[in-house]
This record gives structure tokens, sequence and C-alpha cells, in this order.
């Protein structure tokens, strides 16, 4: 998709944000079933993923582990923000890559050690951005991207996340 197509896709939905902004409110769901061992099959949006652990954690290895989605969805809000803000600003884009590094200690999620923490203890990422603009604009793109990055804004402030459990039937 070409960044014109792209900034009128855009600019033509925030338009209707503002006039029905009830149009974009509301939960997402994402249900993910347990069909072998560890392997999760994960129903997002109508796509399928799957994510499973690998062997020495008593998995198949038949996906990416749910730290790993993590990380990916924190990757992929931020490319696509970069591009998105970049044809909303008129800035052309030639590539655009984001790498994520966490800092992770599985002993705290195994229950190895009651000192190690279970969570991510830190992301940091690279964004490779190559642009014919100036690097004023492309410094602009980044930052108002992020500013705007669901995944990187929810990960980065804390949340209220509540949960519950039913017996199947």
């Amino acid at each position: 998709m070409s960044n014109q197509a792209i900034k009128q896709a855009l600019e033509g939905f925030v338009d209707v944000l503002r006039n029905k902004p009830e149009v974009g409110r509301g939960p997402r769901t994402a249900t993910v079933k347990v069909s072998n061992g560890t392997v999760c099959e994960i129903d997002v949006d109508g796509h399928k993923l799957v994510s499973d652990t690998p062997a020495p954690l008593g998995g198949q290895n038949k996906g990416p582990t749910p730290g790993a989605l993590l990380r990916a969805s924190l990757g992929s809000c931020l490319a696509i923000g970069y591009v998105t803000w970049a044809a909303r600003l008129g800035v052309p884009l030639e590539h655009v890559e984001v790498a994520i590094e966490g800092d992770f200690d599985p002993r705290g999620t195994l229950g190895a050690s009651d000192t190690v923490p279970v969570e991510y203890g830190g992301f940091r990422y690279k964004a490779l951005i190559k642009s014919s603009a100036p690097r004023e604009r492309i410094q602009e793109v980044f930052e108002t991207a992020n500013r705007h990055s669901t995944v990187l804004q929810t990960i980065s402030h804390a949340i209220p996340v509540n949960g519950g459990w039913q017996t199947a039937s």
C-alpha cells in the first residue's frame, strides 16, 4: 500500500471516530484454547495463531512462547506506527525494522526462585528507519508514533488486569 493510500484510509477512519467515537470503542477479545499439552490455539479478531513452550519446558515448540509474542506485539505495533505516522505526516519511508530485546529470567515463572521476579525486567528497542527525509522529520515520526503506540504505552504504564475462572461443562 502506498503512503498516500495509508494516509487516506487513516484520515477517513479518524474522521469517522471524531464524528462517532462509539465506532472505535469497546472490548477486544482473544480466545485461547489448549489443544495438546501446552500448545495454544489462538483466535484473535478472526486470525489464527499458535503459541507453545519449548521442549525443556514441557512443550512441543509448535509456536512462539507467550513472551515472544509479547516482544513481537511491541515490535510490530511500533513498526506499524512508524509507517502510518510517516504516511500521515508526509514523510517518505524506504525501510522500517524494529528489534526488541527483553530481560527475562525463567526462574521466577517456573518457581525455581522466590527472589527472581516473574515479569520481564525491561525492554529495549531499536528502530531502523530509512528515509530520504531530513533527520528532524524522521525524529518527528519516531516520537509521534511512540506517543501513540497502544502496546508501548500499555507496557510502559501499569494498568489493571482482572481475571477469574469457572469450570468447563
